[in-house]
């Protein structure tokens, strides 16, 4: 559930779940959010679902709706940890306002800590402690065991629904300092690759949780992350090595504590927490217990990672079903009857669904619309793009609009519809029944070949850029002939591209060996013949693009046949 964090300007902050279709902010105690501000308007601005994220446009105020330190004028999409700004109110969405985490280097050496222990020791005498308490230990260490245990079970259940990671990581900066008095307090997780440690949430106990800079020793976290110490530093203000550290003694830093975030297995961050010169400084109970703390909050954050990636694998799963069907469906079934001639085609997609097309299409008696075409893309996107692409042409066929027109229009369709960086590799012939004359447009694609009886290649290189790059583009139009016995073959790179184990590409040459060795086979036969020399060629390398193939032969004595 996505969250609003709002902060009054009079220090007092809360949050809402967006659970509406449509939220609406003001001072005015019929919207969704009142905001007890006199700068805000009676309806200020409006959140609304978009697909699976949101959007806000203002709702005629008289101050503005301000996104990101930017005047909105209409409606603008929202990410998490987007500020927006309604009169004096501020507003955040999925995670909190945060104070700005600087590392500084102090204390300068591990010496200047005044505990130092490995985490895990930590954990082992916790365990060991709970298998079987000392009859021998002394009173006031029995309620020091009783207390953390007692905070360790009701941290448990608190964190025991499933949340996601931000919610989850603020949810702990909640019971840490409700456990723990404190006025600052981190939490630092790995990032992705070698991106290291991430600022993922941070507190301070000022007026409103007002943002401000909050100092980190990168000596301590360092030692926390790195060294898997847990580490104390105690009573800064009366201690003689970090007296002159001016990075400390300005802040005000009294005491702080480092933790590392971790489990039996591993580290995946820190936890700090200092306190200022209004509180007495940190002990080594303390420290034992946000490092259990932290313990805790570890097996919790890697629980909700498993479940986010469970969710987005499934999300994935959904969206490659969906794309596979929609691919399926703009896939020719069956092969027009086209008398004289010899055809197949088939589609591979490199995954479950890819970015292909091809088609074969009946235009009249006597001419045939071949098209193959590859979008530079994988998943829905792709698929829906092409799915868009075959029916806009479908219907412009129709209309028997020559190539030259026909591929401009295409090419303003695929600029309108795609991205920035999409575009799409098109090929499409007009073929003539009687006389095997083509004319054809090649909008970047991979020059379809002619194999001829003695096995002779011609090829047809491109006519014009891809489609969707530029708009307003003119494409030229080609045109040759299938003679008697001769095989036209339509392809995409996934094919010529393919790479043998020591890297070598089947290429073009690969492919019309194939197709020549089989030329007096009929149309399915060589299509057989290439796929079976590809996999023979490839052996076990996993494909990294589509492979599609078209064949169409032309049975030889059709030339003595009366058209």
């Amino acid at each position: 559930m996505t969250t609003l964090y709002i902060y009054s300007n009079q220090g007092e902050s809360r949050k809402l779940s967006l659970e509406k279709d449509a939220v609406t902010l003001g001072r005015a105690k019929d919207n969704d959010v009142t905001l007890a501000d006199p700068s805000c308007s009676s309806r200020h601005a409006v959140i609304e679902r978009a697909g699976e994220g949101f959007v806000i446009r203002d709702a005629g105020s008289k101050n503005g709706t301000i996104v990101n330190g930017r005047r909105i004028d209409g409606p603008v999409a929202l990410a998490a940890g987007d500020e927006i700004v309604l009169g004096s109110t501020s507003v955040t969405l999925e995670r909190p306002r945060m104070p700005r985490v600087t590392m500084i280097d102090a204390p300068g050496t591990e010496a200047d800590a005044s505990a130092v222990i490995p985490y895990r020791q930590i954990l082992d005498k916790t365990s060991a402690t709970d298998a079987a308490t000392s009859r021998h230990a002394a009173p006031a260490d029995l309620a020091e065991e009783n207390r953390i245990l007692q905070v360790l079970v009701q941290v448990g259940e608190a964190l025991v629904a499933h949340k996601p990671v931000q919610e989850l990581l603020e949810d702990i900066l909640d019971l840490v300092a409700g456990y723990l008095p404190m006025d600052q307090c981190v939490i630092m997780l790995r990032g992705g690759g070698d991106a290291g440690l991430e600022t993922r949430a941070a507190r301070t106990q000022a007026r409103g949780g007002e943002a401000r800079e909050i100092r980190v020793s990168r000596t301590i976290v360092n030692m926390a992350y790195e060294q898997h110490l847990s580490v104390l530093l105690s009573d800064t203000m009366a201690d003689p090595r970090v007296i002159g550290n001016i990075s400390i003694i300005d802040k005000g830093i009294r005491s702080a504590l480092c933790v590392p975030i971790g489990d039996d297995m591993e580290v995946i961050g820190v936890l700090y927490a200092d306190r200022q010169a209004r509180h007495s400084p940190f002990q080594d109970a303390d420290l034992r217990l946000l490092t259990l703390l932290a313990n805790t909050a570890a097996v919790k954050i890697q629980q909700a990672r498993q479940v986010a990636a469970l969710v987005e694998a499934e999300k994935m799963r959904r969206e490659l079903k969906i794309a596979a069907d929609i691919q399926r469906d703009f896939l020719p079934r069956t092969l027009p009857a086209f008398e004289g001639y010899g055809m197949a085609g088939r589609a591979v997609p490199c995954f479950d669904v890819g970015g292909d097309y091809f088609d074969l299409i009946s235009l009249g008696e006597k001419r045939l619309g071949l098209a193959v075409a590859d979008v530079s893309g994988k998943g829905v996107g792709a698929a829906l793009l092409m799915a868009s692409l075959r029916a806009w042409l479908r219907a412009e066929l129709a209309h028997a609009t020559d190539l030259a027109t026909l591929a401009g229009k295409l090419n303003d369709f695929a600029f309108e519809s795609c991205d920035i960086q999409s575009f799409i590799t098109f090929f499409f012939a007009d073929l003539d029944r009687g006389t095997g004359a083509f004319r054809y447009i090649n909008a970047g694609h991979n020059p379809a070949l002619v194999v001829g009886r003695d096995g002779a290649v011609r090829d047809f290189p491109a006519t014009g850029l891809c489609l969707g790059m530029f708009a307003g583009r003119c494409y030229e139009v080609g045109a040759s002939v299938v003679g008697p016995g001769e095989i036209l073959v339509l392809y995409t790179d996934g094919i010529t591209e393919s790479r043998s184990a020591n890297g070598e590409e089947f290429g073009v040459e690969g492919l019309a060996g194939a197709v020549r060795a089989a030329r007096d086979n009929d149309a399915p036969e060589i299509l057989e013949e290439v796929f079976r020399r590809l996999a023979e060629f490839v052996g076990r390398v996993e494909p990294f693009d589509d492979r599609t193939l078209v064949i169409v032969k032309r049975i030889a004595f059709e030339s003595a046949r009366p058209v």
